[in-house]
């Protein structure tokens, strides 16, 4: 697919260009101003991360990235990795804790604890009744 009759846009932190000729594209790639995070559209298409080689080359057949803007890429998609797989350990932790919050509800609502504290007074009493209770009638003391 040739690049020489789409105009692209580029999009920068939110920040959209002008519409540019493929070559003008070519020229800010070849001279740096794009990095791994910019991105670019084809005219009425989608988006696309400068990172993307494959992408990239679909477009731009003859751009041959230099060995520095090869790592910048390589880094730019880590870090993005890294960040995703945070964000995605961030979320898990939080719904397990929502998860959590949720089933205490329940369970104080439903009256389970207080039942069981109930449970437990109720026996230690008859345990301590039944306890005086012998001392008093089979030692006879008191």
């Amino acid at each position: 697919m040739s690049s020489d009759s789409i105009l692209f846009l580029i999009r920068r932190g939110g920040e959209l260009s002008r519409p540019m000729s493929g070559k003008q594209i070519l020229e800010k790639l070849s001279s740096g101003e794009l990095t791994g995070s910019d991105e670019i559209a084809p005219q009425n298409a989608y988006w696309f991360q400068i990172a993307e080689q494959d992408e990239l080359r679909r477009f731009f057949p003859s751009y041959k990235p230099t060995l520095h803007q090869t790592l910048t890429n390589t880094e730019s998609t880590q870090s993005r990795t890294q960040d995703l797989e945070e964000i995605r350990a961030e979320l898990i932790k939080d719904k397990k804790n929502q998860i959590r919050a949720e089933q205490r509800k329940q369970v104080v609502v439903s009256g389970e604890y207080p039942k069981k504290q109930a449970l437990a007074l109720v026996v230690i009493f008859i345990l301590i009744f039944w306890g005086f209770l012998w001392t008093v009638l089979w030692t006879g003391q008191g």
